[in-house]
């Protein structure tokens, strides 16, 4: 009975202490989404209000090394990790294009930058998702039909 007793108590210790730790997993998981949600703010605010003082767009919050726009990604990855278990079926194609697009989407922010299409010279708090989201489209289109190739598309996307 003695064995039994300790087994128990064992049980509910280490039962007690997996509690804890997901309780701190999760509570670290909300901080990661308030810091991420707290640097997206940051970005816009700080971004329209350097703009509205040089009277002309400043880019200095978007830049790719930005730590505001790390937090923001990182939260925006882990919430998908952890929320987004069943995907629908678009999305799962979308994942066997991220390849593609991410080859392709610099190409094409590059040859708008030279037609002087550029999320900046508009509005950013409208202009940026605007401009992402076209952007992310039409790269999945170009990337899906380029997939449709037989041999060159297996291997480039």
């Amino acid at each position: 009975m003695q064995v039994c007793s300790d087994w128990r108590r064992w049980s509910v210790h280490l039962d007690a202490r997996k509690r804890l730790s997901c309780l701190k997993d999760v509570l670290q998981r909300w901080l990661l989404y308030l810091a991420g949600l707290a640097s997206l703010v940051l970005t816009i605010m700080g971004t329209l209000q350097l703009s509205a003082r040089a009277a002309k767009p400043i880019s200095l919050f978007f830049s790719h090394s930005s730590p505001l726009n790390l937090c923001t990604a990182a939260a925006i990855f882990v919430f998908a990790r952890y929320n987004l278990t069943r995907l629908p079926r678009f999305v799962e194609g979308l994942a066997a294009c991220s390849f593609g697009i991410y080859l392709s989407h610099a190409l094409l922010l590059v040859h708008l930058q030279d037609q002087n299409i550029h999320p900046l010279r508009w509005d950013p708090v409208w202009a940026v998702p605007v401009m992402a989201a076209a952007v992310f489209a039409v790269c999945a289109l170009g990337t899906a039909l380029f997939r449709k190739i037989p041999v060159v598309g297996k291997y480039l996307t």
